[in-house]
């Protein structure tokens, strides 16, 4: 019982919140992990970088993926959960599951 207890008092990041995360404006590394360290101090799990119209640095550019890839590697560090959710128009919708950029 002391383990359930713990687990419910002191939840693995995968069970706590993790907001929508905005992201629509030049994304810089720094920011993006001040923001990271943000949600590990409100006690949240991680965040869901959420790419939508005005973004100002090139979608999928050089720039985006270091961005990204230093956001995750931030979470991890913090242990936190680093995810994505895509609603970026530049994907046309090909059938099933079927997708081009």
């Amino acid at each position: 019982m002391d383990k359930i207890h713990e687990q419910f008092v002191n939840p693995d990041a995968f069970y706590k919140p993790a907001p929508f995360w905005i992201w629509n404006e030049q994304m810089e590394s720094d920011e993006a992990i001040r923001q990271m360290e943000e949600f590990k101090k409100c006690g949240m799990g991680g965040g869901f970088a959420h790419v939508r119209n005005g973004l100002i640095s090139e979608y999928l550019g050089d720039k985006f993926f270091e961005v990204f890839g230093d956001t995750l590697e931030a979470a991890k560090k913090l242990g936190l959960k680093g995810m994505s959710k895509d609603q970026m128009p530049k994907w046309k919708y090909l059938g099933k599951n079927c997708y081009l950029l």
